[in-house]
């Protein structure tokens, strides 16, 4: 595959109607395996934010293993667009066209600013941290309520938590403040 070629597959490249997202450490020691351990904990869909990325070659023999379980690329991994989508920082805006119709285009939102521009682009939005997270341990957690405004306040921009969610309990209270999922490291590498 050469680089900045879409491998978007029609028919997995849209949001369930609950998610569980499987975001990688910066490093894994093998990313099958940890594909396979992502899976069996319930993630429903992988998002690669890999520091070093591997080799486009290394990548593309790693999809052809994955086929059938839909995973994204996130910015922090590189330029490119692999996979089902593309997810970028708060602090990024999408490419002017999308390299497929059905690829999608998330973004990370740490307040409802954030979430107000990414409305007008993103099939979907992170939004956290709500709890003490490793991955960010220099950003304070936001108040759980913000979920249900944020939810509340842009109704058709499906909203992901993320930042902590390492518990059932909390999971749980994310969806019964109508979150479309969450998105965690840690808990699925327990």
């Amino acid at each position: 595959m050469a680089e900045g070629t879409t491998s978007s597959f029609p028919g997995l490249s849209e949001l369930r109607a609950w998610e569980q997202v499987a975001v990688t450490p910066r490093r894994v020691e093998s990313l099958d395996r940890w594909a396979e351990a992502a899976l069996r904990r319930g993630a429903t869909m992988l998002v690669l934010r890999l520091s070093p990325a591997p080799s486009v070659d290394e990548l593309w023999a790693w999809a052809e293993r994955w086929r059938d379980v839909r995973w994204l690329w996130h910015s922090r991994s590189g330029a490119g667009f692999y996979g089902y989508g593309k997810h970028f920082t708060a602090t990024e805006s999408p490419p002017a066209a999308r390299p497929h119709p059905n690829y999608l285009f998330g973004r990370s939102c740490h307040n409802l600013l954030e979430l107000e521009e990414a409305q007008t682009w993103a099939d979907y939005a992170w939004l956290g941290p709500f709890y003490p997270t490793a991955s960010h341990p220099e950003q304070a957690p936001l108040p759980i309520a913000l979920l249900g405004e944020a939810i509340a306040r842009f109704p058709n921009l499906p909203i992901i938590a993320i930042g902590g969610f390492t518990s059932v309990e909390r999971i749980e209270q994310a969806r019964a403040l109508g979150a479309r999922g969450f998105a965690s490291i840690q808990y699925f590498l327990m």
